[in-house]
């Protein structure tokens, strides 16, 4: 909806669906395109966007390993 209101075709509104994998890096994309922002400025913050998303993900993963361990470990002593 945002890509055929700021006048992308539909081969780029289509590429940010293939290439762009968070909502707001497209959301951010977009609204960058319709103002006629720089592509290396686009393209740095898109990358900033998946960086932070993938850095979340990774934290969050990280939390649920150190609990599942911990409780492997608790068990194993309960047991014993």
């Amino acid at each position: 909806m945002l890509a055929k209101a700021t006048g992308l075709t539909f081969f780029r509104a289509l590429s940010f669906s293939l290439f762009v994998y968070t909502g707001a890096g497209q959301m951010a994309a977009v609204t960058m395109l319709a103002q006629n922002v720089a592509y290396v400025i686009i393209i740095f913050t898109v990358f900033i966007n998946k960086l932070y998303m993938s850095l979340t993900i990774f934290l969050y993963l990280l939390k649920c390993l150190q609990s599942l361990i911990l409780s492997a470990v608790r068990a194993f002593f309960l047991l014993w």
